[in-house]
């Protein structure tokens, strides 16, 4: 008797610390209630106490981010941020969709048209005309990022939702199109034999190439998952992962700060994390798994056994 009124004691004591943390730590919020599976949900409020403990003792500013997270979390180290994507009014009119479309269309001619220019650039040899083009590309892509998914979220409201799986494929395609062509550019420049001061300057431009490479896949997988294409959108955050951690490897052997090595890996590690996610949405329990572990191996952690169980 003695012995269980001590442990509802060590229970009560850690649930009331975990509500005080988040009292005092409003800016922490894993979405944990996201996972249907009781096993994952406790994974992630694992991490979450531990985020939230060290946001209240730095006066509510968090100190690091949500890990194994649901889709509305934060902080979390992922290019697009859930507070970036608010929600559309009902009743979008026929003509402001049809604006939208042109929107798409002359963004998606302005994309192509800039990172062809990067490339012919980089080929004469001209880095910085190259890295101020890969900033107008970088604004472009971002701006059609959130055209297209305004556009599928649209269709949704409309209850087309069948006409949004569509459309979220067919702006997967350009997206992945982007990401691969990126990817080849930024290899080509880390290959290419240089002086040594055009060499940084080239591993420079290509790490920044890689890192908007990533942000694409990234944009790709919340398109997907606003169409409910959780399969294809879980594929499209493995791809996304995969590149944020040859940027882990890539800063590493550069000799980056320890910041820099850190950021790289809990971004690689929170795309796979988000890969993790849409899997176990889409009832993929194996897939799930090996993304989780290829987070808890990109953060050198030993975390996977726990999830192991959970999924068996």
């Amino acid at each position: 008797m003695k012995l269980a009124r001590s442990l509802m004691g060590v229970v009560f004591l850690l649930s009331t610390s975990a509500a005080i943390a988040g009292n005092q730590c409003p800016a922490v919020d894993c979405d944990c209630s996201a996972f249907n599976e009781p096993s994952w949900r406790s994974l992630c409020e694992v991490n979450e106490s531990k985020v939230k403990a060290e946001c209240a003792s730095n006066g509510g500013q968090p100190l690091s981010y949500c890990r194994l997270h649901g889709p509305e979390s934060k902080p979390v180290a992922l290019s697009v941020k859930a507070s970036d994507l608010p929600r559309l009014p009902d009743g979008a009119k026929e003509e402001q969709m049809i604006a939208k479309v042109e929107q798409i269309n002359t963004t998606i001619w302005s994309l192509v048209h800039d990172f062809k220019a990067a490339t012919n650039y980089q080929k004469e040899g001209k880095l910085e005309l190259v890295y101020q083009t890969l900033k107008i590309v970088e604004g472009n892509a971002e701006k059609l990022f959130y055209l297209e998914r305004e556009a599928v979220e649209e269709h949704k409201i409309k209850n087309k939702k069948q006409e949004a799986k569509k459309l979220a494929l067919s702006y997967d395609k350009g997206w992945r199109d982007l990401a691969n062509n990126m990817e080849k550019l930024s290899e080509i420049m880390i290959q290419q034999k240089v002086d040594a001061k055009s060499n940084a300057k080239n591993r420079q431009i290509a790490n920044k190439i890689a890192r908007v490479a990533a942000t694409v896949e990234e944009y790709s997988g919340h398109i997907l998952a606003e169409a409910e294409l959780n399969e294809s959108a879980a594929r499209a955050w493995q791809l996304s992962a995969s590149i944020a951690e040859q940027l882990v490897y890539r800063s590493i052997a550069d000799r980056s700060s320890e910041k820099y090595v850190n950021f790289y890996r809990e971004q690689a590690a929170a795309r796979w994390h988000r890969a993790a996610y849409y899997w176990l949405a889409s009832e993929n329990k194996e897939e799930s798994q090996l993304s989780f572990q290829n987070a808890s191996l990109v953060l050198e952690e030993s975390a996977v056994e726990g999830v192991a169980g959970a999924t068996r």
